[in-house]
């Protein structure tokens, strides 16, 4: 009898120590569900503020249009685009609960922006040659600028909140996994301990018993044969393998939902970086990407003997022209198919950006000045001989490019001079008559 309390004894410490360990791994699955959901709900977050940011840049593009064309549609389009990003602003405050102060702050130069815009408008068309003009102009873009600076600055915070909370959720999992073993751990112990002063007869399936504990706390999960025993150590070997059969279960299950998160998590932090970088209309990577590899490439190559770095701007010739007549959907197809062309032309180590507007830039590392012409080149002819929507209709009967293209010396500084000098040339190729490639030299002003 006192060998059976001594099971029941133990039977009831296994019941209670399995009890307190699912307790304890539901509520830390309650953490990681909750960590998780907040990464998710960061990333919704980040999304809708690169959704803010596309609408900041379609807000700019109609005022400085009529400032140019003085088409009526582009001072229409400006009116609604300001209604549309202001109501959306104020619609989405909750994307700053926990800052206020930011808020406030893109509000005021949201509301800067659209003032400006009107003085634009105010003004008339094609008064782009006035100097307050121009200014109003660089205004709204480093009002612009600035918003996108500040909204950088708050992503920037939310992906580090995402990081460590994804190290909360890597350290939820590890405690929910030690927690596991360590409890079988003490399982196992305490029926080491009962084989010590159980006699003979039931010494060996407390062996059996003991070894099987010690199998499932290394994730070996084996049950026990006790069908030739009767009484209390068969119906301890039952529930052994009952409590296997669920522990397995349950490891699996919390296995495969920690994989399925894990890969969802990925995926979603892959689909933000591919986003901050690239551009929603032509699918290439867009300004702020190609100054971050502008700067890199140029480190790279102010670090080596004769290192040898190209840059190309290009710039679609008459493109204000066939936007005005075939409107802005055709627009943004020939923006489409001629960045298509851009890209296949290049090699995958290029790198290939919208700049802004119908204007690209390339960034060529390891190529010779001679190489870099002769690919320029190459591009211009190729744009120059393919059929985009509406060709026969524009000046020439097809559609060109201008190119300005600037090489690397050790006179270079910074990566900005060499832009600046690329575009330079490629002023100078408008000014030659468009359609034609440019290189420049120290005998060009900027």
């Amino acid at each position: 009898m006192k060998i059976r309390y001594k099971l029941y004894s133990a039977h009831a410490f296994l019941i209670v120590s399995l009890l307190c360990m699912v307790i304890e791994v539901f509520t830390l699955k309650n953490i990681y569900n909750k960590n998780l959901n907040e990464i998710l709900l960061s990333n919704e977050k980040n999304l809708k503020l690169y959704k803010f940011n596309m609408m900041l840049e379609h807000l700019i593009m109609p005022a400085n249009d009529y400032l140019i064309s003085g088409n009526k549609k582009e001072k229409e389009g400006f009116i609604v685009e300001s209604e549309q990003i202001w109501i959306w602003f104020q619609n989405n405050e909750m994307l700053f609960p926990s800052n206020q102060k930011m808020y406030n702050e893109i509000g005021l130069e949201l509301k800067s922006i659209i003032a400006l815009g009107n003085k634009i408008l105010q003004s008339g068309p094609s008064n782009l040659s006035k100097p307050q003009n121009t200014k109003l102009m660089y205004e709204m873009d480093h009002k612009a600028y600035k918003i996108h600076d500040i909204i950088k600055i708050y992503i920037d915070i939310e992906m580090k909140k995402q990081g460590q909370l994804s190290l909360n959720i890597t350290k939820t999992a590890t405690l929910i996994n030690t927690i596991i073993y360590l409890t079988i751990s003490g399982i196992m112990l305490l029926g080491a301990i009962f084989v010590i002063f159980l006699n003979k007869s039931i010494n060996q399936p407390i062996e059996k018993l003991t070894r099987a504990f010690k199998g499932v706390s290394q994730g070996r999960w084996s049950n026990v044969n006790l069908n030739k025993r009767t009484g209390e150590l068969r119906t301890l070997a039952v529930e052994f393998n009952n409590m296997v059969e669920k522990l397995r279960e349950f490891y699996d299950e919390m296995d495969s939902k920690v994989n399925d998160r894990t890969k969802k998590l990925n995926k979603l932090n892959a689909q933000l970086r591919t986003l901050a970088i690239t551009d929603g209309l032509t699918g290439l990577h867009n300004n702020r990407y190609f100054y971050e590899m502008l700067k890199l490439k140029f480190e790279q190559v102010s670090k080596k003997k004769n290192g040898k770095l190209a840059l190309f701007m290009i710039d679609i010739d008459n493109f204000k022209f066939y936007n005005d007549k075939f409107g802005h959907p055709a627009g943004d197809q020939l923006l489409h198919k001629l960045s298509h062309i851009l890209k296949k032309m290049c090699r995958k180590s290029d790198i290939v950006s919208r700049y802004g507007g119908e204007e690209f830039a390339i960034i060529i590392s390891d190529i010779t000045p001679k190489r870099a012409l002769q690919i320029a080149e190459e591009i211009r002819q190729k744009i120059e001989s393919s059929k985009f929507p509406f060709y026969e209709q524009v000046p020439g009967n097809k559609i060109t490019v201008s190119i300005g293209l600037a090489h690397y010396n050790s006179a270079y500084k910074e990566g900005k001079k060499l832009v600046k000098d690329a575009d330079t040339a490629l002023y100078k190729s408008k000014n030659r008559g468009k359609n034609c490639t440019t290189v420049f030299n120290d005998g060009m002003k900027n």
